[in-house]
């Protein structure tokens, strides 16, 4: 009785495999009647597409920083020439100028464990920071004992302690 129960599934396994089998080597091996039919009955009329055009209104707040812009200044045309042309640019470049946010430092604190704990205040909250620590887009980078070392949108600047 196991015996022919073993060979029912064996025949089971083998089928499914096979079937699989057949349909992978059907694609790459036999050519489908269906599309040589359909290249045959092709008229070659290409249906149009219509395009649609929409209005993109200028941005007032960055989504990323979370503030709005500040100010545009419209560059001057200027001429560059490559070669035998000339190109001209006229940019308008978005000035805007870097607000550090309120930073004070207040001290560290050295566990047992040898990670230093910094006391930051951030725009009037409190923070506990360990090294390569970020809170409100605020990395920490090094602790000194009289001030850290602080990178805000990739510019470094060192807090001096009860200092701004």
């Amino acid at each position: 009785m196991k015996k022919k129960i073993n060979i029912l599934l064996l025949l089971a396994v083998l089928s499914l495999w096979g079937i699989a089998g057949y349909r992978f080597f059907k694609i790459f091996f036999l050519k489908p009647h269906n599309i040589v039919a359909a290249a045959r009955n092709y008229t070659g009329a290409v249906p149009l597409i219509t395009r649609d055009t929409f209005v993109l209104n200028p941005v007032s707040r960055d989504p990323f920083l979370d503030r709005s812009q500040q100010e545009i200044v419209p560059a001057k045309a200027s001429l560059k020439s490559s070669g035998n042309r000339h190109a001209v640019f006229n940019k308008n470049i978005v000035v805007m100028p870097l607000q550090w946010p309120a930073v004070s430092y207040y001290g560290y604190i050295k566990p047992a464990k040898n990670e230093e704990l910094a006391m930051i205040k951030i725009n009037n909250v409190l923070f506990k920071m360990h090294e390569k620590d970020s809170k409100e887009s605020i990395t920490l980078k090094k602790i000194y004992k009289d001030s850290v070392r602080i990178m805000y949108n990739k510019q470094l600047k060192t807090i001096m302690r009860g200092k701004n």
